[in-house]
């Protein structure tokens, strides 16, 4: 009977450990995607494009959004998938071109997912391309 208590209570400890990494990763996810909002909220698109995944971008590659303001970042939907911790997110952004009194909106479909060897998530869509 040791064996069989030894096996069950050893199991329970992984599948325990399981759900904590799982949960640590949808928690990480909350923050990173709260980091990201942010970072594009407050034209800080150096800090956004740093979510990209594998994307060695050269320096100042964000130079032509310099002229971007950003006005509003409003979440219109999300749709996840749990077991394989991916998230596509729907977001509408609000911007002007500095010294231009014209607010314009467009509709960011980006997708994420997390890097279990990185113990991250990362971005998969490119920065928004303001027109």
């Amino acid at each position: 009977m040791g064996g069989w208590v030894s096996r069950v209570l050893a199991t329970a400890v992984c599948l325990l450990l399981a759900g904590c990494a799982h949960d640590s990763a949808l928690v990480s996810r909350t923050e990173t995607l709260r980091a990201y909002q942010s970072a594009v909220r407050w034209s800080h698109f150096d800090d956004a494009a740093a979510f990209q995944n594998g994307v060695t971008r050269p320096p100042r590659a964000t130079d032509r959004l310099r002229n971007i303001r950003v006005t509003g970042y409003d979440v219109v939907s999300e749709r996840e998938d749990k077991g394989r911790l991916r998230l596509h997110q729907t977001v509408s952004i609000h911007y002007h071109h500095i010294g231009e009194s014209v607010e314009k909106d467009i509709i960011d479909e980006q997708d994420w997912h997390y890097d279990e060897a990185r113990r991250r998530w990362v971005i998969d869509t490119p920065l928004p391309r303001f027109e």
